[in-house]
């Protein structure tokens, strides 16, 4: 059975049947405009800092995604999560600090799909929708935004693999609203054979 479960992206498989996640941490300038959680795609700006990826628009010319935020960290690399209650599990618009990042290209996450799933969409590439975190918990707010799923790669960085095998009636099926899908980032930052583009 489908259900609701809006949590960001979360590391589930490995494309070379490799379990094993690691990260790698990345700083985040005090510029950042939006607040990081765990979960959040993320990408590196032109200044080579750490920011969540921007979902206003389609273009060929976005940045590519350096992979998804697993732990958000002050700026002396202290784990925010030792700070609860009193501060959230996350870094705050214009703070600067670090986040450790899954930033292996062969990763496969789930993540929640924010319409009804359809057997088309398998190999389609889809679009993200930044929805409202959790604040109090530290929850991402990331979605995949099912009706963007098209053919073409361009503006839609993430490809969809399969039906998330987690669903609750243990089979891959597509049985209503908010289904959970496998997808891989389709154009990632360490997996381009060309220049970097963009200029945000």
């Amino acid at each position: 059975m489908a259900r609701n479960n809006k949590r960001g992206f979360v590391p589930h498989k490995h494309i070379a049947g490799n379990a094993a996640f690691v990260t790698r941490r990345y700083h985040v300038s005090s510029n950042n405009s939006t607040a990081i959680f765990a979960g959040d795609p993320v990408e590196l700006n032109v200044n080579g800092h750490v920011q969540v990826i921007d979902t206003s628009g389609v273009s060929a010319n976005e940045l590519p995604i350096l992979g998804i935020v697993g732990q958000v960290l002050d700026v002396n690399q202290r784990p925010l999560t030792h700070n609860l209650p009193s501060t959230g599990n996350f870094l705050n618009a214009s703070t600067e600090g670090y986040v450790d990042v899954y930033d292996d290209p062969g990763i496969i996450f789930l993540v929640n799909v924010d319409a009804t799933g359809k057997q088309a969409d398998i190999g389609m590439f889809i679009q993200t929708t930044a929805g409202s975190a959790n604040s109090s918990a530290g929850i991402s707010g990331f979605q995949l935004k099912g009706s963007t799923a098209v053919a073409s790669s361009v503006g839609h960085r993430f490809q969809v693999m399969r039906v998330g095998s987690n669903q609750l009636d243990g089979v891959d099926s597509f049985d209503g609203t908010f289904q959970d899908y496998e997808v891989r980032i389709a154009n990632h930052q360490w997996n381009r054979t060309w220049n970097r583009v963009g200029s945000k």
